[in-house]
């Protein structure tokens, strides 16, 4: 079961990641061999929330920490956290890419990739869901190939 509220939902015969209220998902992944590489995660993501004063609260973004140690031992070495892995869609239910790229650094066994609500200090979630879908996390030899291949993704209409 998910911490906090955190489900599956069926829409027009998709499953679909949902979360609200703090609510998220996380996953484990062993990447042996990686160090070097790029590693790109990315995901179509919408909001029931768009603020009007342009607070981020409510808006999904996807989150990983690059751990060494697959174990109760782990530790994150590195974290993918840029810009553009929180989801910013102009209208309410609108569809659209969360994504990061990010060097595979020294000593890293593996990825715990998260998918969460965003939250601004002082402006509380009210229940509104952030959705997922489409979800991938791949690795590159070059970061110019990760980035070609997520602009290729999210040449796509959603």
């Amino acid at each position: 079961m998910p911490p906090g509220d955190a489900a599956i939902e069926e829409i027009d015969g998709n499953p679909r990641f949902v979360i609200r209220n703090k609510g998220f998902f996380s996953q484990d992944v062993e990447l042996p061999g990686a160090v070097g590489k790029y590693v790109l995660i990315i995901g179509r993501v919408s909001s029931e929330r768009i603020n009007p004063d342009g607070a981020i609260t409510g808006l999904p973004y996807l989150y990983a920490y690059l751990l060494q140690g697959m174990t109760a031992d782990w530790r994150a070495i590195d974290y993918i956290n840029d810009p553009t892995t929180l989801g910013r869609p102009k209208e309410k239910d609108q569809w659209v890419y969360a994504w990061g790229v990010h060097r595979v650094p020294e000593k890293t066994d593996g990825l715990r990739f998260f998918l969460n609500q965003a939250e601004r200090k002082n402006v509380p979630q009210n229940g509104s869901a952030a959705r997922f879908d489409d979800l991938g996390l791949y690795l590159f030899d070059t970061k110019e190939e990760a980035d070609a291949f997520a602009k290729s993704l999210m040449q796509k209409t959603p």
